[in-house]
């Protein structure tokens, strides 16, 4: 079988030629951009403004081991081959190799989202990985996992580190990708004790470099044992390929991404099968969209289409079929003349004291709301399994003690004696009552604060601790209160379990802005123009609103995560289109919808020959329309009009909506009557009779 792997020789040839650029990676960069540019493709995405600074060998082996045409990524190793001077035969074919998830190839996350030794990380793996394969020592094997465990924990790196290390040198390091995995449970092919090691093994953990290694071992004296047909880990992965598909053929499934099944889980970004509707992966790429054209195109259904897409990866066409889960990824709002920041982002807005007065709070608007959802499951999702683990504990042991007291009857003490009640508890503050204080006795502590200082590992003895711990160099008096809040959750949470949790899936959340231009676009959205730009998604589009100086933490800044996307839409005859900000319109994808498209949504018109009168005469009228001087295409009639089929008549559709409408088009124009009735004759309206009118009317 060994002949079958020709491309190892030309891997891990090139693998050793990339060590030499670990501390000149300007150069590696530039010569990655020469070889795109001599086959004449372009070079994927490395950063969000596609100006790559940094670069590390794992991703730079991505770029040819991911979903792509053969011929493509035979035509990227000839030019590698050119440009790095390998002289190994550029393989033919591709057999046993693990592949990534076209959307996201890269090991580390773009400028804003990654930390500063992110990439350094990646090469010190790169160079152990290659020492110990040079020589199996224990002084080789403490680099690597001290290496490979700080690299474990980063941002974007899950079970494709096992793959990158597997590309490498695939003799020495075992891929551990979705197929592999399952291949490696089944005791069919492979030994007992590897089989129960894989099945302790949680899918959304990546193993420790321990853990690693003492699996590659295990498989390689398996490997060496000859009891079964594969005889290297290529072999093993080409077998194990072989028999998912064997699988998949015999149960008829149809996978369109096979080599990455299981990808939503364990690769660098979701995995879908494929969406259903064609500006679905438009609006993944733009991040924001906005559909205009003539009124009826179906600009608001198709939002709602595109996001039932996106959020079950293709499974869903209709909206209204997401499941009530699913719908929270979703959130829709409709732009007014009245419509301000207050209710898109954050506002004053008045409430009633609990002595019964009038007073005014800051709230977060729909947006800001929809927002903090999308960017706790962005965090959540890169956090490691560990934190999620502590963080539910925490939040556990928070809502039993708050649940086990009674709410303006216990009193608590702080270490100055001062007592005090628990009036009220939010999802964002503790509100607190003090008796015996004659100046102040009421406080709105922030729940925050409680909830950090108990997932933290800082021991809090006295008041100073709890200062230091936020950083402050006198004591607010808000941190009185924390404490003794904190400690007696403390005394509470020793009779708490630790919760067992998985890792969160990355999801993507849809907010949709109907009618976006009716709105004054610049009172609306303030500061947050820079933060939806595309090109500074996550923290690097970071801003201080307008009411930050109010906000329980001042400095806390806002940002709008990855996993957002925006859709507006708009009729293009609207007197404000034309005033639609330029700053909002750099920010978007503009698609038009012209009348004669999305014909489809008159499927639902189950008699087919009125699905093709109302295409004839939607057809007719558009074309009196675009005949006269005045107007335009913008002005035609789409076909959500002639849903109303389902219920009227075609004179009734006339008389009711299309002539009212028209008629809005041509009022003040000198023939305004005849052209009313050119587009009556092309519509096919023939007014009553005058005796016919009279009968209907006593009937």
């Amino acid at each position: 079988m060994s002949e079958q792997f020709k491309w190892i020789n030309f891997y891990t040839e090139f693998a050793t030629k990339l060590k030499s650029y670990h501390e000149d990676r300007k150069a590696l960069i530039q010569k990655i951009q020469n070889v795109y540019a001599s086959i004449g493709k372009t070079l994927p995405k490395l950063e969000r403004d596609n100006q790559p600074v940094d670069i590390d060998p794992f991703t730079v082996f991505g770029l040819f081991n991911k979903r792509i045409a053969k011929d493509n990524r035979i035509a990227i190793l000839e030019g590698i081959k050119t440009e790095f001077d390998v002289s190994a035969e550029v393989p033919n074919d591709f057999e046993g190799i693990p592949v990534l998830n076209n959307q996201k190839a890269t090991f580390y996350q773009f400028i804003g989202d990654r930390n500063e030794n992110d990439i350094n990380h990646l090469w010190d793996v790169f160079d152990a990985a290659l020492a110990l394969t040079e020589k199996d020592g224990e002084a080789n094997r403490i680099s690597f996992s001290e290496a490979y465990n700080k690299v474990r924990s980063q941002k974007g790196i899950r079970w494709n580190i096992t793959m990158g290390l597997y590309w490498i040198r695939p003799y020495q390091f075992i891929n551990l990708d979705s197929r592999n995995r399952k291949f490696m449970k089944n005791p069919e092919y492979m030994s007992a004790a590897v089989v129960k090691e894989m099945a302790a093994m949680k899918e959304k953990e990546v193993p420790t470099a321990e853990k690693y290694l003492e699996v590659c071992d295990k498989c390689m004296a398996v490997i060496q044992s000859g009891e079964y047909q594969y005889k290297s880990y290529p072999e093993l992965s080409y077998m194990a390929w072989r028999v998912s598909e064997e699988v998949n053929r015999s149960e008829e499934q149809e996978e369109e991404d096979a080599t990455a099944e299981d990808a939503a889980k364990e690769e660098p970004i979701q995995q879908f099968k494929g969406y259903r509707n064609p500006f679905s992966a438009m609006l993944i790429e733009s991040k924001n969209l906005i559909f205009h054209g003539a009124p009826g195109t179906g600009k608001t259904y198709l939002a709602k289409e595109i996001a039932a897409d996106i959020i079950s990866n293709g499974d869903i066409k209709n909206y209204s079929d997401l499941s009530e889960e699913q719908k929270q990824q979703v959130a829709f709002v409709q732009f007014h003349p009245s419509y301000d920041y207050s209710d898109f982002v954050e506002g004053l807005r008045p409430k009633v004291n609990d002595d019964g007065t009038m007073g005014f709070e800051l709230r977060d608007g729909i947006f800001k709301k929809f927002v903090a959802r999308a960017r706790k499951n962005y965090e959540d999702s890169n956090k490691s399994k560990e934190d999620i683990e502590k963080e539910t504990t925490v939040q556990n042991a928070m809502n039993d003690f708050f649940s086990s007291i009674e709410i303006g009857v216990d009193t608590f003490e702080i270490k100055s004696g001062n007592k005090f009640t628990i009036t009220s508890v939010d999802d964002r503050h503790i509100n607190i009552w003090i008796p015996g204080n004659a100046n102040i006795n009421k406080l709105r502590l922030n729940i925050d604060e409680v909830r950090k200082m108990l997932e933290s590992d800082v021991k809090f003895s006295t008041l100073k601790d709890v200062t230091r711990f936020f950083g402050k160099t006198n004591a607010r008096q808000e941190y009185s209160y924390d404490f003794a809040i904190y400690n007696k959750i403390k005394e509470k949470k020793r009779n708490v379990s630790k919760a067992e949790i998985e890792t969160i899936e990355l999801k993507k959340y849809i907010f949709i802005i109907d009618e976006i231009n009716r709105g004054e676009i610049s009172k609306i959205f303030g500061e947050l123009f820079f933060a939806i730009d595309p090109g500074y998604r996550g923290r690097a589009g970071e801003i201080s609103t307008q009411y930050a100086n109010l906000h329980d933490d001042p400095d806390e800044k806002f940002y709008i995560p990855e996993n957002l996307y925006l859709i507006g839409t708009m009729n293009d005859i609207d007197r404000s289109v034309d005033s639609f900000d330029f700053a909002m319109r750099r920010r978007f994808r503009f698609v038009e919808l012209k009348a004669d498209e999305r014909l489809e949504m008159l499927a639902v018109l189950e008699n087919e020959e009125l699905k093709v009168e109302a295409i004839r005469r939607m057809d007719a009228l558009n074309k009196a329309i675009a005949d006269v001087e005045d107007l335009n295409e913008n002005y035609q009639i789409g076909a959500s009009y002639f849903l109303k089929l389902k219920t009227l008549t075609f004179d009734q559709l006339w008389t009711d909506y299309l002539q009212p409408l028209l008629r809005e088009y041509v009022q003040g124009m000198y023939d305004e009557d005849s052209i009313m009735n050119r587009f009556a004759k092309a519509y096919g309206y023939k007014k009553p009779a005058e005796d016919d009118a009279d009968e209907a009317a006593q009937n």
